[in-house]
């Protein structure tokens, strides 16, 4: 019958034989995605001053079942 070597407080042990590899200099974040080398487009936020009429459409007139009115029912319920 074979007798064991080592203790369970041996096996416990942590043993180092190699010290962990340096670590890499930190990178900026990528600001486009994978494979694309410019930065993504610029968006503004102020509106533009040339915005359409605003009754001006498509040309197409509104039909009955999008209009909707204020009855007695709603005006005025307390």
């Amino acid at each position: 019958r074979a007798t064991p070597t080592w203790t369970a407080a041996e096996a416990a042990t942590a043993n180092v034989s190699f010290p962990a590899p340096d670590r890499s200099a930190a990178l900026p974040a990528s600001s486009a995605a994978p494979g694309v080398a410019r930065a993504p487009p610029i968006t503004s936020t102020d509106p533009r001053e040339y915005l359409s009429d605003p009754g001006a459409g498509s040309g197409q007139s509104r039909s009955k079942d999008g209009v909707t009115s204020v009855g007695p029912e709603s005006a005025g319920a307390d």
